[in-house]
């Protein structure tokens, strides 16, 4: 869990830096202060303190990179600014959660501005650590999060005003979702939307270039098909609590491997946006597995043989591409799935799912990157690790 989730910032920030020409260097702070959305019974106040977890505070610091045009991409994409920064946070809670610490990266756009003003949208992602996590022994109310690391992540609006030339203001709201991706459970996870009160201070004044020149070096060409196909590799992490027995095992932890693979066809409208159909098949190693009660002790069931256990959907994929980093959205259909509808199945889930998630092109045919698979809008199944090939 550890080495994969330091991955996933090593990605993001391999984007940011070979993005960066010569630009201008910012250092900010913020602050937060809003709700908790409490969404499981750990938060509502189910817990040894009897303490409803539902205030979100936090305190973050960060460094900056403002694009001024240097590259041609810059003022086509309306100046963004990268970065990394470090967030601590405080949940007013007793110490059932503890204050977690989370390391980022972040990507800043520019959706509306003029002298004074400027509306951004911002997207940070991370790993949150220094939690007080689920512990069978000695935590095991906590069914929020389940791992000494998770994933962080946050999306806002924010508007900026110039106070002075060097230094900017700006109000603005955040949603921010702390989880492991389903790696180990149990993982309710934790959402939150929240104001925002940020002061950021530019180094030195810079003014906006504009140019367009060259600009076929950094893109593949408009208007055209293009075709990936990633594979991927995943780990679901469960467990079960039996009740009303008199066993003295009540817990039990399980993690399978999934895999599969998901070629799909893009129309690339410009060289920001495409839109493709795509197939995904896979082999869920939980599908047909149940756990039982027997003879005073938890066992793993099987329903069905190992061909049951692969499945396959369909799927419309958004991508939004910036330089070599590519942000992709995919609502999802199984098209062939194997339940098993009993008490307790490892693999019951809707037909329609979801995914977002990333990738990073190290060449112009060859990507890495994630894609978290949830369904509901809010259920993380299990995260996706794919490595793949674009033509």
């Amino acid at each position: 869990m550890r080495k994969a989730l330091l991955i996933v910032l090593l990605l993001v920030l391999c984007s940011f830096s070979a993005a960066l020409g010569q630009n201008n260097k910012v250092f900010s702070i913020f602050t937060h202060y809003g709700k908790v959305i409490t969404t499981n019974s750990f938060l509502k106040g189910e817990n040894k303190l009897n303490c409803p977890i539902n205030i979100f505070k936090d305190f973050s610091i960060r460094y900056e990179i403002q694009t001024n045009g240097s590259k041609p991409w810059h003022s086509f994409y309306d100046y963004p600014s990268f970065g990394i920064g470090i967030d601590v946070i405080d949940f007013s809670d007793k110490g059932l959660l503890k204050t977690p610490v989370a390391a980022y990266s972040f990507l800043s756009m520019s959706y509306w501005k003029n002298k004074k003003f400027d509306l951004r949208g911002e997207f940070s992602l991370g790993i949150a650590g220094n939690w007080n996590y689920f512990d069978e022994k000695n935590n095991i109310e906590n069914t929020a999060i389940g791992s000494a690391l998770t994933c962080y992540f946050d999306y806002g609006f924010h508007l900026y005003y110039k106070v002075v030339p060097n230094i900017d203001m700006s109000l603005g709201i955040s949603m921010t979702h702390f989880s492991n991706g389903a790696l180990k459970k149990p993982n309710r996870g934790i959402n939150i939307i929240s104001p925002r009160l940020a002061v950021k201070g530019t180094l030195k004044n810079y003014k906006e270039k504009i140019n367009l020149s060259n600009e076929s070096q950094y893109f593949d060409t408009i208007n055209t098909f293009s075709f990936s196909c990633p594979v991927f590799v995943g780990i679901f992490g469960d467990y079960y609590r039996a009740y009303n027995y008199g066993i003295n095992d009540s817990l039990y932890r399980k993690q399978f491997i999934v895999f599969g693979i998901s070629p799909t066809i893009h129309y690339n409208f410009n060289i920001k946006h495409s839109v493709g159909l795509g197939f995904d098949a896979a082999y869920f190693d939980m599908a047909g597995k149940y756990l039982a009660v027997e003879n005073g002790e938890i066992v793993l069931c099987y329903e069905s043989n190992w061909k049951k256990r692969f499945n396959a959907g369909v799927f419309i994929s958004y991508e939004w591409r910036m330089f070599n980093f590519i942000l992709t959205v995919e609502p999802c259909l199984y098209l062939y799935k194997h339940d098993v509808k009993i008490e307790y199945s490892f693999f019951y889930v809707p037909i329609f799912y979801q995914r977002i998630g990333f990738q990073y092109l190290f060449s112009k045919n060859f990507f890495a990157g994630l894609k978290l698979r949830a369904y509901r809008f809010s259920i993380a199944h299990f995260i996706e690790w794919n490595l793949g090939i674009r033509l």
